[in-house]
């Protein structure tokens, strides 16, 4: 398994390469909604759309479900 330093380095460079900070948002989200093209995410800071999304549920072992995320599971891969 790889050192958290060595991923922190990874992740920056690939959000230096792929221009991330300008797709970056500092919010919560509070719903999501899925349609056959795009996911809605309705966050403390807006409206947010997109084709894909990834949640991150806390460890991997020990997941923690939002109220509002646990009507989607059936969708998640």
């Amino acid at each position: 398994r790889p050192s958290l330093r060595l991923f922190d380095l990874h992740a920056a460079q690939l959000v230096e390469r792929l221009e991330l900070e300008r797709a970056q948002i500092s919010a919560s989200v509070v719903d999501l909604e899925l349609a056959p093209d795009r996911v809605t995410l309705h966050t403390t800071q807006g409206r947010v759309q997109a084709r894909h999304a990834v949640l991150a549920l806390g460890l991997g072992d020990q997941p923690h479900w939002p109220t509002w995320a646990s009507a989607q599971r059936d969708h998640v891969e």
